[in-house]
């Protein structure tokens, strides 16, 4: 077994106040869980982490469009470690 590799095809789309955000699952390794990051920087969770089970490929979040941007990533872990972060997307920062 092998950590696995990072998430792939990270995409969001803003609609009024809520965010759908999306991804594919590691082309490596078997994701048992999944960790989405806010950040205001590519490849940290200086905002916060969220952990979701591994059957979990696609969030709904609030935002505030009229807010400050932020990236959000997504982050693959299994019993051997956690991936690299995926592409970052830019959102509204929320409330």
């Amino acid at each position: 077994r092998v950590a696995p590799g990072a998430p792939q095809d990270l995409w969001a789309v803003v609609t009024g106040s809520t965010a759908t955000i999306r991804w594919s699952r590691p082309a490596t390794g078997a994701a048992h869980e999944y960790i989405l990051e806010g950040s205001l920087r590519y490849g940290e969770g200086d905002i916060g982490r969220v952990t979701f089970g591994g059957s979990v490929h696609e969030l709904t979040v609030p935002v505030s469009p009229a807010g400050t941007h932020y990236l959000v990533q997504v982050r693959a872990r299994n019993d051997c470690g956690e991936s690299p972060p995926s592409n970052p997307v830019a959102l509204p920062f929320p409330g």
